[in-house]
């Protein structure tokens, strides 16, 4: 499509029309929340922690002696690729009977199937009551059972599972809605939650699509899935424990926000005349879980959002309230677009060396590490970064010779307005990171990869690991 083909007339009735007092309940809200990018690392520590993802399975063999004898049923894993039953000490499963064969049996994996034969046993291996071939291979099933002559055995495939880390935000988009307009969306493929906000005792509300509340409840109770009907019992069960997900966000948000607001469940309040035309913010955004978006919409009231506590003194606390995520780049240097487009996991960069601390609107602050304390930086110089390279190679004869600007990005530290007024020549700044963390790679100020930190005869380099997302 051709950019004159895309181009549509403005209808300016269809602008959002928003009051001077709805931007700033709106604008308040805003400051007091975290940046999205912490959103996205708490959904990824609340799937870690509830949610969960096969891991395979680990089969055993329980063995029990049917015949004058005492001895409680043993378990073995079965971890080899072949596993050996018989009298002989070298078998991997040892069976003393003296009519047992020096190598009576074996199990041995086949793919994702277990196979069980008969070695030409001189008392066989019975199977559903039946006799095996000798030699001939059959395979087994889940909680089958077989028989050697004293013992019984019974063989299992335990489910395996693992935390579910491929959690992402996917991409958010607000507008000025209304309560009709929100509710009307929900339909039979959405469940609605209500909220409410403290201490503004205010409602507000979520809306899941149903294909994510099924993918929460299936990696909450992995068993649940292909059991449960799809009838009233089984929605009741898929509410509740979202409910309990949702209240575990709740909780990371009141901890990020030292008790300004808290969020929890609440009960359908009482609908009145007016609360079809009830002006609100509506966030449209998707949780990904393994590749796969499903959507999660929220409405805010602006009569919620003007009683919270901040929005009666908002600019009093302007400076300790706004705040910015601000990253320490240890080393940058400009590069051809059409450079960086080609740019593939394992390839080596070798960018200028300096250490500086990137704040908002183009300022930066050089920085040498400080021994106290551990992990932080002390502040040199104060510079003007160079975000508009518009005049600064004005002949460039392509699109892949326009220059920009790659940074490599160690740490990150957030700071209120009133924390970077307080900047200057000396200060220390503590900042948030690990050792062994992988650096960012971060392009004209938008984080565009990553990788690690590597030598390259004497000089600092940066190895691509991950690069638009490849």
């Amino acid at each position: 499509m051709s950019v004159a083909s895309s181009i549509a007339p403005l209808d300016v009735h269809r602008l959002e029309g928003w009051s001077g007092a709805e931007a700033a309940a709106w604008n308040g809200f805003l400051a007091a929340l975290p940046p999205s990018e912490e959103w996205g690392e708490w959904l990824a520590e609340a799937a870690a922690e509830m949610l969960s993802r096969p891991a395979g399975a680990r089969p055993t063999l329980t063995v029990t002696k049917v015949v004058e004898s005492d001895e409680p049923p043993v378990e073995h894993a079965l971890t080899a690729e072949r596993t050996v039953l018989g009298r002989e000490a070298e078998c991997d499963i040892v069976l003393p009977e003296k009519v047992i064969t020096k190598q009576h049996a074996a199990i041995t994996v086949d793919g994702e199937r277990y196979l069980l034969e008969d070695l030409g046993s001189a008392m066989g291996v019975f199977r559903r009551h039946k006799q095996l071939t000798p030699h001939e291979p059959v395979e087994l099933s889940e909680d089958d059972e077989f028989s050697i002559f004293p013992y019984n055995f019974r063989f299992r495939l335990e489910a395996l599972w693992t935390a579910e880390s491929d959690v992402e935000l996917g991409a958010t988009e607000t507008a000025l809605s209304v309560w009709k307009d929100f509710e009307s969306g929900a339909g039979p493929a959405r469940m609605t939650f209500p909220l409410r906000i403290d201490p503004a005792g205010k409602p507000a509300y979520v809306q899941a699509d149903l294909g994510l509340v099924r993918d929460l409840v299936g990696g909450m109770l992995p068993g649940l899935g292909g059991e449960a009907d799809d009838g009233a019992g089984r929605l009741e069960v898929d509410r509740a424990l979202l409910e309990v997900w949702l209240l575990a966000l709740a909780e990371r948000l009141g901890a990020r926000l030292d008790g300004e607001f808290l969020v929890g469940l609440a009960g359908q309040a009482e609908q009145d005349a007016a609360w079809p035309l009830m002006r609100g913010v509506r966030v449209s955004t998707s949780l990904v879980i393994r590749g796969r978006a499903r959507g999660l919409l929220l409405f805010l009231p602006f009569e919620t959002l003007e009683k919270l506590s901040y929005g009666a003194d908002a600019s009093s606390r302007a400076d300790e309230k706004i705040s910015w995520r601000c990253r320490l780049a240890a080393a940058s240097e400009k590069y051809a677009a059409g450079d960086l487009a080609e740019l593939e996991p394992g390839d080596v960069l070798l960018p200028e060396e300096r250490l500086e601390l990137r704040l908002p609107g183009g300022v930066a602050w050089r920085c040498a590490e400080s021994d106290e304390p551990a992990g932080a930086v002390r502040l040199q110089e104060k510079v003007v970064t160079e975000r508009d390279v518009s005049e600064q190679d004005p002949a460039v004869e392509s699109m892949d010779e326009l220059p920009v600007e790659l940074e490599v990005v160690v740490a990150h530290k957030r700071l209120t307005l009133a924390e970077i007024r307080a900047l200057g020549e000396g200060s220390v700044v503590e900042l948030d990171r690990a050792p062994d963390a992988p650096v960012e790679l971060w392009a004209n100020g938008v984080r565009a990869g990553r990788g690690e930190l590597v030598e390259v005869d004497g000089r600092l380099g940066v190895k691509v690991t991950e690069w638009l997302r490849k």
